[in-house]
Parts: C-alpha cells; sequence; structure tokens
C-alpha cells in the first residue's frame, strides 16, 4: 500500500465530516466526506458521500465511504475508512483505505488494489 493522501475529521469524536486531499500520477483531488443520507439503513448502505469540486467550481458527488472496524491484527476494533472514488474518465473505480494516525488528526490514505476477496 502507498500513501496517496490524507484526511483530516472535523471532529474525532464523531466521525460524520471529514476534509482531505488525494492525490496520484494522474489525479490531485481536494475532497469531503459527509454522512451519507440514507446511512444505518443496511450494512451495505455506506456511511458516507465524497465530495470533490468540478472544473468550474461544482461541488460533485465522486463517490462513497464505508466506516469499519479492523477484524484481526494488532489494530482488530479500530474505526478505519474504506473509499471508492470513480467517474466517467476512470477505466475503474479508484480504492482506498484510510486510516488513524497514532498521533494528530491526520488519517493516512493508502491506495488499496481490490482483489477477490477484499473486505
Amino acid at each position: 500500500m502507498s500513501r496517496t493522501g490524507y484526511l483530516i475529521s472535523s471532529d474525532p469524536e464523531n466521525l460524520d465530516y471529514f476534509t482531505g486531499v488525494i492525490s496520484t500520477l494522474e489525479l490531485s483531488l481536494t475532497i469531503e466526506l459527509r454522512p451519507h443520507p440514507r446511512r444505518g439503513t443496511s450494512e451495505k448502505t455506506p456511511t458516507h458521500i465524497i465530495l470533490g469540486k468540478s472544473p468550474d467550481g461544482r461541488t460533485v458527488e465522486i463517490g462513497a465511504a464505508w466506516l469499519r472496524d479492523v477484524k484481526w491484527g494488532s489494530h482488530a476494533g479500530k474505526k478505519f475508512l474504506s473509499l471508492s472514488i470513480d467517474q466517467p474518465s476512470f477505466s475503474k473505480p479508484l480504492n482506498l483505505a484510510a486510516y488513524p494516525p497514532e498521533v494528530g488528526d491526520e488519517w493516512d490514505v493508502v491506495f488499496r488494489r481490490r482483489t477477490g476477496n477484499a473486505a
């Protein structure tokens, strides 16, 4: 996994709103995460929507995120975000994960390639 950006929660106790940056060789996005309007209606419903800015400055929905718990390993029980960003010019969605910091308030956003048994 390689670090591709960061997120900062506006309320570290709540984890509803985040702002951040995602950068790769082909794109640089300033993003915002807000609560999904239907969150909690099913396990598959995203907990957050991901918003970005269009070239003309309009706010557009570009993806979704799921707040999850790490299920195994030394970080079992800790929260992380699974993000999926997609838009018409992408050949496939950009799948990322965001992990909270041990110290400070900047969550690390890392690229993760989907596999057949991904969480």
